[in-house]
């Protein structure tokens, strides 16, 4: 990875400008599609009398396809046509919405859902290259702000629209709903985006590719557990065991390939390696936050859905916020300044943010550590993504961004299964099943003592992400400050 790349753009500044907006929307429905079924999935599964494990593979089918393929499908992307592969992902990302708004049985929806996970990754893997591809490198910055911005905007309203689509029409138009997106998304995408000249598609590190699925959809499915099920000593000692298989015969098979899946030589690259994992402990705090003051404020001070709701609005509002204004930003001061500002920003956010152990009722307080922390996650996501993208040669840019992409989805993951784990970490088994099986609900006075207990623990687990992300973030732009 070298930052001598100049100037990537081959585009005007009106095709820029349409490309960015097309990204944009890209993202903001494929994380729409992730977000809205949350709230929904109770009337959905009563609906279509859906077991209990078919309504938790209705949420995890799509994110466990999207964070899966991602990298594969960047990888093919920079070997074929990212215009077609972007367009194919529309038209995949469309199928999956109607056979989950027609579905009348578990399976079917789950496998709609995948499928839209399916489309969403080989969206989310072209993205970030025909952003890069299309606006000159100095403006990368802001046009990765108002990416990152519609991110930002599909997790704020997701739960909204959600919930008032299945109070209103029904919950299949929560699928519908997609399909005239996706018919703009198309007729623009074949109007404005440029044609490439195809690559080797039969260098295609198949078996590579096969290997990182595995790898992925290992990490994802026992951190998805974590969340649902907490610390399950045979989930995460079975998932341990497929590492230790899984990892070397990776590594093996990348040494010896003659076009690997994943060069490894990206992976000592320490701007890559340190920004990626910069923002991926970032998403652990912004995200650790968001669902302690979900469950705490509701499962053990007894504050309502709504009131609720909206102690936790402010980490989306500032994430919203900040991400475009970040990207002005790190034209003037650069990706280095910004990240490491976003990463001190969210460390002092944590700190607000824990008021809630001894002053729950300190609710502007907690708002503005909630605000701040998803203000500096959407500096820090901004600038180490623009960053990542200005370094990266254009002939890597599909699978080094899934990659990034990829990893920041996991942090979301992992920022949720490591705040749940933490802290219900000092209550009985009986404790840890009420909270995992209804967070939303007011615990017993008895559970209730214990989950307070460890809202310390939990505190103290984000904060060491935090603090984590404040120092790899300064490690990582040391050579590279002008970036």
């Amino acid at each position: 990875m070298s930052s001598a790349v100049e100037s990537i753009a081959t585009t005007s500044r009106a095709t820029a400008r349409n490309v960015v907006a097309i990204a944009s929307a890209a993202m903001f429905i494929g994380g729409l599609n992730m977000s809205i079924v949350n709230i929904a999935l109770p009337a959905i599964s009563a609906d279509i009398h859906a077991t209990a494990a078919q309504s938790s593979w209705i949420l995890l089918a799509n994110l466990l396809a999207s964070n899966a393929l991602m990298v594969v499908f960047g990888k093919l992307a920079d070997l074929t046509s990212r215009r077609v592969l972007f367009i194919g992902g529309i038209v995949v990302f469309a199928l999956g919405s109607v056979l989950s708004a027609v579905a009348t049985e578990g399976w079917v929806l789950i496998a709609g859902r995948a499928i839209s996970g399916i489309g969403a990754a080989m969206m989310f893997a072209t993205t970030s290259a025909l952003i890069a591809l299309a606006v000159p490198r100095a403006r990368i910055g802001q046009a990765m702000g108002i990416y990152f911005a519609c991110n930002s905007a599909a997790q704020l309203l997701g739960p909204v629209i959600g919930g008032i689509v299945v109070d209103t029409i029904g919950w299949p138009w929560l699928f519908w709903m997609n399909l005239p997106i996706c018919l703009v998304l198309l007729v623009a995408s074949y109007v404005t985006l440029g044609r490439e000249a195809n690559h080797n598609a039969r260098s295609f590190d198949v078996s590579g590719g096969l290997l990182f699925v595995a790898l992925v959809t290992t990490l994802v499915a026992m951190l998805t557990s974590i969340s649902s099920r907490g610390l399950d000593p045979l989930v995460i000692g079975a998932s341990l065991g497929c590492f230790a298989v899984l990892v070397p015969l990776f590594v093996w098979r990348e040494s010896r390939a003659g076009d690997p899946m994943v060069e490894l030589s990206v992976l000592r690259d320490r701007l890559f390696v340190g920004t990626t994992f910069t923002t991926f402990l970032s998403h652990i705090a912004r995200f650790g936050i968001l669902i302690l003051l979900a469950l705490v404020y509701q499962s053990a001070y007894g504050l309502s859905a709504t009131r609720t709701s909206l102690l936790v609005l402010p980490i989306a509002v500032g994430s919203l916020i900040a991400a475009p204004i970040a990207g002005s930003l790190e034209i003037r001061r650069g990706s280095a300044w910004v990240s490491l500002a976003g990463t001190v920003v969210v460390l002092v956010s944590v700190l607000l943010c824990a008021v809630m152990i001894w002053r729950p009722s300190w609710y502007w307080i907690v708002g503005l550590g909630g605000a701040g922390a998803g203000a500096g996650g959407g500096m820090v996501l901004t600038a180490n993504s623009s960053a990542v993208t200005k370094a990266t040669p254009v002939e890597k840019l599909g699978v080094v961004g899934s990659l990034r992409v990829m990893v920041q989805g996991t942090g979301i993951i992992a920022g949720t299964a490591l705040a749940l784990a933490s802290v219900s970490l000092l209550l009985p088994p009986e404790g840890k099943s009420a909270v995992y099986a209804a967070h939303d609900a007011l615990l017993p006075e008895a559970f209730r003592d214990g989950l307070l207990d460890g809202l310390p623990i939990a505190f103290g687990v984000i904060g060491v992400a935090a603090l984590g992300s404040v120092v790899l973030s300064r490690i990582a732009y040391r050579g590279y400050e002008r970036l």
